[in-house]
């Protein structure tokens, strides 16, 4: 196989996983936001692109962080810095 036809398929399989559903991290929030968490985060699969918002319980204010897809997520995990300030301030 050649190194274009091996690239190829592992960006392929990378781009298959979805955001926050790698075998590795915990289920998917479904239950209510607990602002209390700490800040997702572990190996991802694919460098951070994408912004989210989580709440800081130390500074009590919402803050961006970026993840990339397949890194794991909690239950303090926001897409937007409203929806964070409206369940935990």
């Amino acid at each position: 196989m050649n190194a274009a036809v091996a690239l190829f398929t592992v960006a392929v399989l990378l781009a298959t996983v979805s955001y926050g559903d790698s075998i590795f991290c915990p289920p998917p929030c479904t239950y209510k936001k607990d602002c209390s968490l700490p800040k997702p985060g572990g190996t991802c699969l694919i460098f951070p692109v994408l912004v989210r918002y989580r709440y800081n319980p130390t500074t009590r204010k919402c803050e961006e962080f970026k993840i990339g897809f397949g890194c794991c997520v909690n239950c303090n995990t926001f897409y937007t810095k409203a929806e964070c300030e409206k369940s935990c301030i």
